[in-house]
């Protein structure tokens, strides 16, 4: 190709994807493809162009030819691996991305006041490609602390994937830090990863690690209910898993309901997923057959949860024909307990942002609750239950460390109802979409881990910069 047209076709690319001609970029950045002369850093938005023009397939099947015949540069291998993730086939996802890991194990931030080793994993099934960032992210299995740590903190992210490519490059570079922090959280979906992790920590015998990977494989849903079960004021609803599913979802859910004794309403989740997804409340067996199931676990085995529903909504005479759901978030940091948010959806017990912020900004006086809550806590849910929630988090052995909770509607069964306790929850000290005082209840959660950072590591604190 002349060498002129190729410029002011690959110009053309950016530029129509800028405009949000998204059909026209797609042409001229297959075409470029074709042609052998697709500029790099031009990739991301001919990926961009196909995610917002339904070409996914396309493009994947465009990078997969160009596999055969020539190979692919590494970050077609994260685009490979994204666009796999997006077509919902994990195990291929996890193959292209573990390959992407290898070739990209270390990336640091400058230098700061304090160095942290920050460990991730690509290859565990969830690897995908952020059009608005244009950056490749983890949607599930990790959270978003190192996004919100002070420039003063050199963050050295570390994949873990390859064991041993990792522990050669940290050795090629002389890599020494001030402290570890594992940023894996999914002790069922990165199960390998963190054992990996582990291994990586004992390569840094002296180093403090933060949430440690042996302590994040602990807090798995069932073994989370065999630890904390008896805690007073603490009501952990009953749950059992069904491992390593691949096939057969309905009739291995109906003999795990029979064998378990348990009594419908009842809900049934798949692992390893965030924000409620795979998850749904049945009244009888027959009422789902869990197709949708079936599709994920046949291309990558799962576990299966089932667990006991407990009641935890309410009626007000303000939305008379409304079940109002509610589920509080807490923080535990450095052995403090902080008050987060509260969501409240009408109707629906599977309460997230999506379904209740519209109810919420509709009801002020429900965003009211959540102020007072955010304030004083121990007023809202009751001293005896705020501390039964603090003890039970001491006991998990983390340093950074989510629950959400309700209180139980069941005379018979007070308390608090524990829906999910996990490293994995998002910070949005950031957020736009978070009211003012969710956004202030982050930072004082975000300041303290900064200062256990720094105690951690023996280094004296500074003005952090957290806005």
């Amino acid at each position: 190709m002349d060498q002129k047209l190729n410029v002011a076709l690959n110009s053309l690319l950016e530029k129509s994807v800028k405009n949000r001609d998204y059909r026209e970029a797609f042409e001229v950045g297959s075409y470029l493809l074709q042609q052998k002369v697709l500029v790099e850093k031009n990739l991301k938005w001919l990926m961009t162009a196909a995610m917002h023009t339904g070409n996914r397939k396309t493009l994947l099947d465009l990078f997969l030819d160009k596999e055969k015949n020539e190979g692919l540069i590494s970050l077609e291998k994260g685009f490979v691996a994204s666009l796999f993730y997006q077509l919902k086939d994990e195990e291929k996802c996890s193959e292209y991305a573990l390959q992407y890991s290898k070739e990209n194990v270390i990336s640091k931030s400058r230098e700061g006041k304090l160095k942290v080793l920050i460990l991730q994993t690509f290859a565990s099934g969830s690897f995908n490609f952020n059009s608005k960032s244009r950056s490749f992210h983890m949607p599930d299995g990790h959270n978003n602390l190192m996004s919100v740590l002070d420039r003063d903190i050199q963050k050295i992210i570390l994949r873990v994937d390859d064991i041993d490519v990792a522990l050669k490059e940290l050795k090629r570079q002389n890599i020494s830090v001030d402290i570890i922090y594992n940023s894996i959280t999914d002790p069922e979906r990165c199960e390998v990863a963190l054992c990996k992790a582990a291994a990586i920590c004992t390569a840094f015998p002296n180093v403090p690690v933060i949430n440690h990977p042996s302590d994040i494989l602990a807090t798995s849903r069932d073994n989370n209910y065999t630890r904390f079960n008896n805690i007073p004021n603490i009501v952990y609803p009953k749950n059992i898993r069904l491992e390593n599913i691949s096939k057969n979802c309905h009739s291995l859910i109906r003999e795990a309901i029979e064998k378990h004794q348990f009594q419908f309403p009842l809900i049934v989740r798949l692992s390893g997923y965030q924000g409620g997804k795979n998850m749904y409340l049945i009244e009888s067996i027959e009422q789902h057959d869990f197709t949708d199931f079936e599709t994920i676990v046949s291309q990558t085995p799962k576990d299966i949860y089932l667990i006991e529903y407990i009641d935890v909504s309410f009626k007000d005479d303000r939305l008379p024909d409304v079940s109002l759901f509610p589920k509080y978030r807490a923080f535990f940091v450095a052995g403090k307990l902080y008050p987060i948010h509260l969501f409240i959806a009408g109707n629906d017990f599977n309460v997230h942002l999506g379904n209740s912020e519209t109810l919420m900004k509709e009801n002020p006086w429900l965003i009211e609750i959540e102020k007072q809550f955010c304030d004083s806590p121990e007023a809202v849910v009751g001293e005896l239950n705020w501390s039964a929630i603090e003890t039970l988090l001491q006991k998990s052995g983390l340093d950074y460390v989510g629950i959400d909770f309700a209180l139980s509607q069941d005379i018979d069964r007070p308390g608090v109802v524990i829906f999910e306790i996990n490293a994995a929850m998002r910070n949005w000290m950031k957020s736009d979409r978070a009211l003012k005082h969710v956004r202030v209840a982050w930072e004082k959660v975000t300041r303290r881990m900064h200062i256990f950072m720094c105690d951690q590591a023996k280094i004296p604190t500074w003005s952090f910069a957290l806005s």
